[in-house]
């Protein structure tokens, strides 16, 4: 009963968890999850990065834009794209490929090789490959 006396008529707040009942979906959801927080904090550490390593704010502003601005353009050709084919294939390799540039990235930092060319080309693999399976 809703506070004025009536009956209740709209959909219960359990209604919209329903989908969690399915083991399926919950590995699926914490998973994306993770993964959507990981590229977050990838974002803000690339920023970071680039200013430790250029001292410029333009420098961070271009390495955001480039992460941004393929998002937006690649995003809604590459999810119909995906449609077409088998998606599980498709977000694991991606993801894959996404590990594997992270890692080189860290590796890189960790021997103090980085440099804001290649800092700005794995922004720019990493991006494509985001905006092909969001």
């Amino acid at each position: 009963m809703s506070a004025s006396g009536a009956p209740r008529t709209g959909p219960r707040m359990t209604a919209a968890f329903i989908a969690f009942r399915n083991p399926s979906f919950r590995w699926h959801w914490v998973s994306t999850l993770s993964s959507f927080s990981a590229m977050q904090m990838q974002t803000v550490a690339l920023g970071i990065l680039g200013w430790k390593l250029s001292g410029s704010y333009a420098v961070v502003g271009i390495l955001q834009a480039a992460f941004a601005i393929p998002m937006a353009v690649f995003a809604l050709p590459g999810g119909a794209m995906v449609d077409r084919i088998e998606k599980r294939r498709v977000v694991a390799l991606s993801q894959s490929v996404l590990g594997l540039i992270g890692a080189t990235i860290a590796v890189l930092v960790h021997a103090d090789l980085i440099t804001i060319v290649l800092l700005f080309i794995g922004d720019r693999k990493s991006t494509r490959l985001n905006s092909s399976h969001t």
